[in-house]
């Protein structure tokens, strides 16, 4: 397995144009990227994790860690080759307390039928390396139905927690809705925000009670522009020295 730490981490954007000959304007555009919903890391790693299921060796465009349009987290080294059945691992720690650093992962391939045989998550890491959350990445090739973003309900305790929901955008620059409800069908909490290519958007709502959990729906300004959203709901420590985002589940 190829592995590669936080020697790389937080590059600047400018940086990162200069020296991969890339840049995310043209990761964007070029070949099929594949995206991971976002995860808050507080104290412990993101860390992407991509798998090559195809038959021959590919040729890796870009494996990076994104906070956001402007910063870029880290970003492996180029040029990446992974044979058949070879894993590559890119490791970002995270220092300090609640609030940390929210990221995403983006991995660039030659084509969409390469995508479908790549096998991507971000994963939050502890210092002994043991995974604590993981959510998988897609393609705005994938299957994905469109409209509104339902996720599925979780709980947690009222105290020292909130639920959030992480929205990373992709594509094109669009307004996107995110509310909270509550398992009644009352709405927690909502945020409308316009968000360009690689934006991050957060929303968080304080729990009312531990019996009744909380879910995230999200929507873009149309079907098509949604399936450019990557979402995760999770629930997160708010007290220090607690990790980052816990039990997440992942929109489609």
């Amino acid at each position: 397995m190829m592995t590669f730490n936080s020697a790389f981490r937080r590059l600047a954007f400018g940086l990162l144009v200069s020296t991969s000959g890339l840049g995310l304007a043209q990761v964007a555009t070029a070949s099929v990227d594949i995206e991971t919903p976002p995860l808050r890391a507080v104290n412990d790693a993101h860390v992407c994790r991509v798998t090559n299921l195809n038959s021959s060796t590919v040729s890796v465009g870009d494996l990076v860690m994104l906070e956001g349009v402007n910063q870029v987290e880290c970003q492996s080294p180029q040029p990446l080759n992974l044979a058949p059945g070879q894993t590559a691992e890119l490791s970002c720690p995270v220092a300090g307390d609640f609030p940390g650093v929210v990221a995403y992962c983006l991995v660039n391939v030659p084509s969409a039928t390469i995508a479908n045989n790549m096998a991507v998550s971000l994963q939050l890491e502890d210092a002994n390396g043991t995974a604590l959350a993981a959510v998988q990445g897609l393609t705005t090739t994938s299957n994905l139905v469109g409209g509104a973003i339902r996720l599925p309900s979780i709980t947690a305790e009222q105290t020292a927690h909130v639920y959030e929901c992480l929205v990373a955008n992709f594509v094109v620059s669009q307004t996107v809705s995110i509310i909270s409800r509550s398992d009644s069908g009352t709405i927690s909490g909502s945020l409308t925000v316009n968000l360009g290519p690689f934006d991050v958007a957060t929303l968080q709502v304080t729990p009312t009670a531990l019996s009744e959990g909380n879910r995230c729906e999200v929507s873009g300004d149309t079907n098509v522009h949604t399936k450019d959203l990557r979402v995760s709901f999770t629930v997160l420590p708010t007290v220090a020295g607690s990790l980052g985002s816990a039990s997440p589940v992942q929109g489609f």
